[in-house]
């Protein structure tokens, strides 16, 4: 069905749109070969059609809309993992969102988009539901007029006005407010053997270790990590503006994580430390940045230009994994793999 009623720019998602959301990262299940069982990635898709809790007075195009509490109930593509995915020890399961419109309500409840963010079979994993981007409203539009955006490399060929939600401009949040740190998944392991020397090598506040060892605790210090460094995309310019127009916000928690600042406490969570300016990293992430840059400039000749936001999303998701995962071509310090193994050492507890 064509799309003719938007929020914010954006095709609005409803029971008839025909509409599909699409995991972006893979949803890996755990599947049966042979007397094993493998842990295997696979795609997961589901369709607007099976839309539940949905608004009940309010309909678009005769359709009931999906809304923030909404699901499309069923999904597929990992049927061959049936033994359930990783995380959610489901397979074709529901679709979550993760996003919606903050200013557009329906019957109380936020409206979803084309281009929002989902969680797939159960939140076994992250995806996107497309639906298209909105040009303008019918009375300012001028039948055979083409309008050029502001999208970098636009070529001027639109048939109506585009509009960005909030006039293009990012309010960025405050990261560290609600990037979610490490802690809070569990409280981490302890150890006995742990020592106010240990600390004191680290901590360039002396005073602070000692006086917290009066006490018999020490503080668990991490530091944000933004998996998209501010100075490399910024570097692009092209992409930093398009991202920009759709309200991409660096600061967001899809886009970082929160490390241990001293190499002491990596055993707790197993996670990498965050110290110096990791030129390797930034470096190999750039490289992929111009990629995703090149296919941005693409996007606005087919109305697709939340593709870029997509793009972003699954790369972050992806950094994310490698860092957490010890990918050796992915470490923030080319004295990773030794930090971790005297982390465990200290701790009296065997290294991975």
């Amino acid at each position: 069905m064509a799309h003719d009623v938007f929020t914010n720019g954006r095709s609005n998602i409803h029971k008839g749109s025909g509409d599909k959301a699409i995991a972006g990262a893979p949803d890996v299940c755990k599947t049966p070969v042979g007397p094993s069982v493998v842990p295997i990635p696979y795609p997961n898709i589901s369709q607007s059609s099976t839309l539940k809790k949905s608004s009940k007075s309010v309909k678009i195009n005769g359709q009931p809309a999906c809304l923030k509490k909404s699901t499309f109930e069923s999904s597929n593509g990992d049927e061959a993992g049936r033994l359930g995915g990783v995380i959610s020890g489901t397979t074709g399961k529901e679709t979550g969102f993760m996003s919606y419109s903050f200013d557009v309500k329906i019957e109380g409840q936020n409206v979803v988009r084309h281009a929002d963010s989902t969680l797939h079979n159960h939140r076994n994993t992250m995806g996107v539901v497309y639906g298209s981007v909105s040009t303008g409203g019918p009375f300012d539009d001028v039948a055979g007029k083409k309008y050029k955006c502001a999208w970098k490399n636009c070529k001027g060929q639109h048939t109506r006005k585009v509009s960005y939600d909030n006039k293009g401009c990012t309010v960025r949040a405050a990261y560290t407010g609600i990037w979610k740190e490490p802690w809070l998944g569990g409280a981490g392991k302890t150890s006995s053997q742990i020592t106010l020397q240990h600390y004191k090598k680290e901590n360039k506040v002396k005073h602070q270790a000692t006086a917290e060892a009066l006490f018999g605790t020490f503080q668990y210090a991490t530091e944000n990590h933004h998996l998209i460094p501010i100075k490399v995309i910024e570097k692009f310019e092209k992409l930093a503006h398009n991202a920009k127009l759709l309200n991409f916000d660096i600061n967001d928690g899809k886009y970082g994580i929160s490390l241990p600042y001293f190499i002491t406490d990596i055993f707790r969570h197993d996670l990498q430390s965050h110290k110096t300016s990791h030129k390797n990293y930034s470096k190999k992430v750039g490289e992929q940045l111009r990629l995703i840059e090149k296919n941005s400039l693409k996007y606005c000749g087919n109305n697709t230009q939340y593709k870029l936001t997509g793009d972003l999303e699954r790369y972050a998701e992806k950094l994310r994994m490698r860092i957490k995962g010890w990918d050796e071509a992915w470490l923030l310090r080319n004295a990773a793999v030794k930090d971790r193994r005297d982390s465990y050492e200290r701790a009296g507890l065997p290294h991975p």
